[in-house]
């Protein structure tokens, strides 16, 4: 049997690039565990809002280091990060924080082991 973290740690050790570009930073717990680098577009919260340097440095991280995709996530709106995606010119990818469970989620049995591994094929298809 292969475990969710093997799987996580397998992923990023196939992965091209370790960054990737998120409406908030909610994801530390992955830059320390994996070693992976998110940008966060807001902060810790979805309301903190970057200053207009910060969207500028932002959006040139991202065409330098030729990222195509921002993720967003399920249940944030992030019109910010809206404005990146679009003035960055990269598509949208979502993560779900796991924050809460949808009703999608509950009528398609997807409990935490399938949500996770949706993040995982997320962020590989994001990171290659």
């Amino acid at each position: 049997m292969v475990y969710l973290n093997s799987e996580f740690e397998n992923m990023v050790n196939e992965s091209d690039n370790k960054t990737f570009i998120v409406s908030h930073s909610a994801y530390g717990y992955w830059e320390d565990a994996y070693g992976l680098k998110q940008i966060g577009i807001s902060g810790l919260s979805p309301t903190d809002e970057p200053s207009q340097k910060q969207m500028v440095d932002i959006i040139d991280t991202v065409k330098k280091d030729n990222i195509e995709y921002i993720f967003f996530e399920e249940n944030v709106t992030n019109k910010i990060a809206e404005i990146v995606k679009n003035e960055a010119g990269v598509e949208a990818l979502t993560l779900q924080n796991l924050e809460s469970i949808t009703d999608e989620n509950l009528k398609n049995d997807e409990d935490y082991f399938v949500i996770m591994r949706q993040n995982i094929e997320a962020l590989k298809k994001s990171l290659n």
